[in-house]
């Protein structure tokens, strides 16, 4: 009963998500039967699709707040080793440096 739990919350995240796509081509079409009227209702319809684009975007964003545990321990991994690579650097180079003096 639990597993089927999770697949009833996962599956009403999903819909979600496919009801901004599925709205979106419903209203685009509705303003593409008006622009065919006046030109103007077609550039009143361009930004509405971007306001959709940057909704799905902050959608996308609040998604990222899921991930930040397992990304920030890769993150700080990478930011060790390139931290590591660099001291490695730096120690080589003075270290070359004061043999050449």
């Amino acid at each position: 009963p639990m597993k089927e739990e999770t697949i009833m919350t996962d599956f009403s995240k999903i819909p979600s998500l496919q009801d901004t796509n599925v709205r979106s081509p419903a209203s685009v079409r509705a303003e593409s039967t008006q622009s065919t009227g006046s030109s103007s209702s077609k550039q009143e319809g361009r930004p509405q699709r971007l306001k959709k684009l940057t909704r799905q975007f902050s959608f996308n964003h609040s998604d990222e707040d899921d991930l930040p545990p397992a990304l920030a321990a890769v993150a700080a991994e990478s930011a060790a080793e390139h931290r590591a690579a660099l001291m490695q650097a730096l120690n080589g180079h003075s270290q070359s440096s004061s043999v050449e003096k």
